[in-house]
């Protein structure tokens, strides 16, 4: 009797392991363009070394589901033929996506947990969008004091955003505080990243033979 207690408790627990280094993705498509689906992450940033964690069917009413080992908050992709739009997930995180093919990047909706993360990533996604499309061809011909401008500009309305955005969110958890503070510092890093390309983003853009000296 006690070996069969002891076995019951075992299984418990493995169960609740499982249940703590996994994450549930389930939802809808509609007017889907491809009927496989593919969660992704990098597996190494250095070289773009990127690893399908789980893949699933659309039914025909464009349905799907997916449960994986997840075992930290780590940045992923979730792609359905030619969309791709980036997630952030955690474990336990259980997590109901809709979207629209047709208009891809403005329908995606997010309910469940982990909801609050992820509609933050494809809001600012679809924000974004425009002023990415535009971003070379509205920069290409400044001199670096505009061009540098033109980024703190950047980086302020994303901050903005981003605080008004969870500035609305009450108790928030510790993978949400996390995720926060992991953003305010790739913005930081993603916009003295931008500075210090400008002289190699100069040239290619005004097909210079030489690349214009940063001052000091």
């Amino acid at each position: 009797m006690k070996n069969n207690i002891l076995i019951f408790s075992l299984f418990l627990i493995c169960i609740t392991v499982i249940g703590q280094n996994s994450v549930t993705l389930y939802g809808t498509i509609t007017n889907p363009k491809s009927e496989k689906i593919l969660v992704r992450y990098f597996k190494d940033y250095l070289t773009f070394e990127q690893a399908t964690v789980d893949s699933a069917t659309l039914d025909k009413k464009g349905n799907f589901s997916m449960k994986f080992n997840w075992k930290k908050p780590y940045p992923a992709s979730f792609q359905c033929g030619e969309e791709t739009t980036d997630l952030f997930l955690t474990p336990t995180d259980n997590l109901k996506m809709t979207v629209d093919a047709d208009k891809f990047d403005s329908t995606i909706k997010y309910t469940g947990q982990g909801a609050i993360v992820n509609n933050y990533i494809a809001q600012k996604a679809f924000r974004n969008i425009d002023a990415g499309r535009n971003k070379a061809k509205s920069t290409k011909t400044m001199d670096e004091k505009r061009y540098t401008q033109y980024l703190d500009s950047f980086y302020k309305a994303d901050k903005d955003f981003l605080e008004s955005y969870f500035s609305k969110t009450t108790n928030k958890t510790q993978p949400v505080t996390d995720f926060i503070k992991s953003e305010e510092e790739d913005m930081i890093y993603e916009s003295a990243n931008n500075k210090l390309r400008y002289p190699s983003f100069h040239k290619y853009y005004n097909k210079l033979k030489e690349e214009v000296p940063v001052s000091r």
